[in-house]
């Protein structure tokens, strides 16, 4: 799994370890974490304090809207069903592997086959975070 600076996991089952999240999704191969978008909480100042102490006010569970705040990071086992890294997904399915993995949402549903091969997106206007979230912070202080 890629991440970005401004981009943290947060599991919300077990000891929030990722050995937690895989054990409460043990048949998936792929697990989509969708982006949990954080404001700048009205802060002007630049503070030197953790992220993720500072910015504590995200956009709801559910929305229909924007677009691009439900794009997702995937966290997948390599087991040669993909050919390429992404920086959101696997790429290069291998015809013969690629049809047979199983991918699950944070929410803990399992995901239609499209997701197998194509797409960046969770569905809209859902929520999408009862077993994990990957926290994107893109806003920091105005200063």
């Amino acid at each position: 799994m890629a991440l970005d600076i401004d981009e943290f996991v947060n599991i919300h089952v077990g000891d929030h370890s990722l050995g937690a999240l895989l054990a409460a999704l043990p048949a998936a191969d792929a697990i989509t974490l969708t982006w949990r978008v954080f404001g700048n909480c009205g802060l002007r100042d630049y503070a030197d304090t953790p992220v993720t102490e500072t910015f504590t006010r995200a956009a709801p569970e559910a929305m229909p809207w924007p677009w691009r705040v439900f794009q997702f990071k995937t966290l997948y086992r390599n087991s040669g069903a993909y050919a390429k890294l992404g920086v959101h997904r696997p790429r290069a399915p291998v015809a013969g592997k690629a049809e047979d993995t199983r991918w699950f949402d944070g929410q803990g549903r399992e995901l239609d086959a499209r997701l197998r091969t194509q797409g960046t997106f969770s569905p809209f206007n859902r929520p999408n975070y009862r077993l994990a979230q990957l926290n994107h912070y893109p806003l920091g202080a105005m200063e």
